[in-house]
């Protein structure tokens, strides 16, 4: 999934922190990333830069947490 302008990623990551599957990070390099092996490393990159987030893509493994993640998005709260 292929998230664009997220202008509160602090709001993502605490997303993605709560999903029950595995989450995978392709990073704007390339660079493929494992949630909660490097989620640490990844916000620390992110906060360095500037406060949006223009694209990421954001693979998840459950079903439901896409679900929850569509919803959350829908709702503005990255926004």
């Amino acid at each position: 999934m292929k998230l664009y302008n997220i202008e509160k990623p602090e709001n993502l990551f605490k997303e993605l922190d709560s999903c029950k599957g595995k989450v995978g990070i392709v990073l704007p390099d390339g660079t493929q990333c494992d949630w909660s092996d490097k989620g640490t490393f990844v916000k620390s990159l992110w906060k360095a830069m500037p406060n949006r987030i223009d694209n990421v893509e954001v693979k998840l493994s459950d079903n439901e947490d896409t679900v929850r993640l569509i919803d959350f998005l829908m709702r503005g709260n990255c926004a």
